[in-house]
């Protein structure tokens, strides 16, 4: 979990030159639950998307 976007992109540096040159092949960006609304516009969060989420985070 890093502070900021500017974090993100500054280890994304450091790790394609530690690689020499190549990048990682995954890399995944959550921002939050799904939000839809209806035809009505009722705004329903959460709709799409898995209903729990685990995260491994190794180091």
């Amino acid at each position: 979990l890093l502070d900021s976007l500017d974090d993100l992109f500054l280890l994304r540096r450091l790790e394609y030159h530690q690689r020499g040159g190549e990048m990682g092949s995954y890399l995944n960006f959550i921002t939050g639950p799904s939000r839809t609304a209806d035809i009505e516009m009722t705004i329903v969060e959460g709709v799409h998307g898995p209903k729990e989420v685990h995260m491994v985070i190794l180091g």
